[in-house]
C-alpha cells in the first residue's frame, strides 16, 4: 500500500517538474520573440516560411549539416537534418523515426524545404 502511494506521489512530482519546464521554455521563447503566434508553431516543432534561422534552431534544433550551393548568381544555403537509422534489437527506438529533410535558406529566412529519403 505504501510502495502505491509513494509511486502515485513520485508520478505527481514528475508531471509537476515537467510542466514547469514547459512552462519555463515557453515564457522564455515568449520573451525572446514577443509573438505567442511564433511561440506555439516553435513548441510544436514546425518549420515554415519566413522563419528566420534563429526561429528555425529554436524550433527542430541545429542541422546535420550545412551546405553552401553557389551559382553563378548567388549562393544557396541549405540545412540538412539526417536522424540516424532506427536501432533494432534490445537498442531500437520505439517512436517513429523523424525524416530527413532539408530546410532551403535565403537571406536568413527559410524559402522551402522537403523530406529526404538519403
Amino acid at each position: 500500500m505504501f510502495t502505491l502511494i509513494g509511486f502515485i506521489i513520485i508520478y505527481i512530482v514528475s508531471l509537476t517538474i515537467e510542466n514547469m519546464f514547459f512552462l519555463h521554455k515557453e515564457n522564455k521563447l515568449l520573451n525572446k520573440y514577443g509573438d505567442e503566434e511564433v511561440v506555439e508553431k516553435i513548441i510544436k516543432g514546425l518549420v515554415w516560411q519566413g522563419q528566420t534561422e534563429e526561429q528555425l534552431i529554436d524550433s527542430v534544433g541545429r542541422p546535420t549539416f550545412v551546405v553552401h550551393d553557389y551559382n553563378e548568381s548567388s549562393v544557396n544555403v541549405i540545412w540538412r537534418y539526417e536522424h540516424s537509422r532506427p536501432k533494432t534489437g534490445r537498442y531500437r527506438s520505439w517512436g517513429v523515426p523523424s525524416p530527413n529533410f532539408d530546410v532551403f535558406i535565403d537571406n536568413g529566412k527559410v524559402v522551402s524545404w522537403e523530406i529526404t529519403n538519403k
